[in-house]
């Protein structure tokens, strides 16, 4: 059994075009020039259509199951009776685990 994790989704890239000077058309598609892309959705299904000047990419993520699991650190403090019932004020200091 992998001990990893992976998850899809589907990033709808709109790119934004303007007329800069300088700047052409392109000749084969008569379209200016794409200045900057943004992501415009994130969704785990594919879209049932993208929009002009929309790309569609599928990513996909490879993480390992340890990032999931909580920090569950372990103490074990032993508080005298007397000093729970004169209401004393009790401190606790993070050691290692002794081993043994």
């Amino acid at each position: 059994m992998s001990d990893d994790v992976t998850a899809s989704a589907y990033l709808v890239v709109k790119g934004t075009r303007s007329q800069y000077y300088g700047e052409t058309k392109n000749p084969e598609t008569g379209l200016w020039p794409a200045r900057e892309a943004k992501i415009t959705q994130a969704r785990q299904g594919r879209p049932p259509k993208v929009g002009p000047d929309e790309v569609l990419v599928k990513v996909t993520v490879q993480l390992p199951k340890s990032v999931f699991d909580p920090i569950t650190p372990s103490a074990l403090i032993v508080v005298p009776e007397e000093m729970v019932l004169d209401r004393h004020q009790i401190e606790v200091a993070a050691t290692e685990e002794a081993e043994g």
